[in-house]
């Protein structure tokens, strides 16, 4: 790698980092703050409403920054195996967990993003030591071999559903064993 490349890529990772540690969390926590006067009692059925909505955008505008994050971060000049290993690997780097890919891997932005948080769920709700990712034709398995256990709709799965929906795939969660498949809509 040049030096003038070597020097964007660092730059392109500060930028990301300060928007992560920066706009990234102070939109988050805009976003529990409305969340705490959603939940009270004392609030009219139309200021909550009102309020949702702003919710709703303000988690557009959020998942837009975050989005805008994984892009800085990513090198697209790498090969599509590479450039989701790196961005996995930020997950794991404090565990000891091993992630495997096999199959041939295609760049795909939102099954890049759907798998980050898969694997983020993993590692904090799960005591997995191996995530095994297998990409065979336009489908995606995702497995860890955490303990098996009933996996709930919450705000990552409804995330990726709607992800899912949007690159015209299907997201099918499986319990026994626990394993989580992506296939394209045919």
């Amino acid at each position: 790698m040049s030096e003038a490349s070597s020097s964007v890529a660092s730059e392109r990772v500060r930028v990301a980092r300060e928007l992560h540690d920066g706009l990234a969390q102070d939109l988050a926590a805009l976003g529990f703050q409305i969340d705490q006067v959603i939940s009270q009692s004392d609030i009219e059925n139309s200021a909550r409403a009102k309020l949702r909505g702003i919710r709703a955008g303000l988690s557009e505008v959020l998942d837009q920054v975050r989005n805008d994050i994984f892009r800085l971060r990513s090198d697209e000049t790498l090969p599509a195996e590479q450039i989701l290993q790196n961005q996995l690997q930020s997950l794991v780097a404090n565990t000891q967990i091993r992630i495997e890919i096999s199959g041939q891997v295609f760049y795909n932005y939102e099954l890049f993003r759907i798998i980050r948080e898969l694997t983020a769920n993993s590692v904090k709700h799960t005591t997995c030591t191996q995530i095994t990712i297998r990409f065979s034709n336009a489908d995606i398995e995702f497995t860890d071999n955490g303990a098996e256990t009933e996996i709930y709709p919450a705000i990552g799965i409804n995330g990726i559903i709607e992800r899912v929906k949007k690159i015209d795939y299907r997201f099918e969660i499986f319990n026994s064993p626990k394993k989580f498949l992506l296939s394209k809509n045919l």
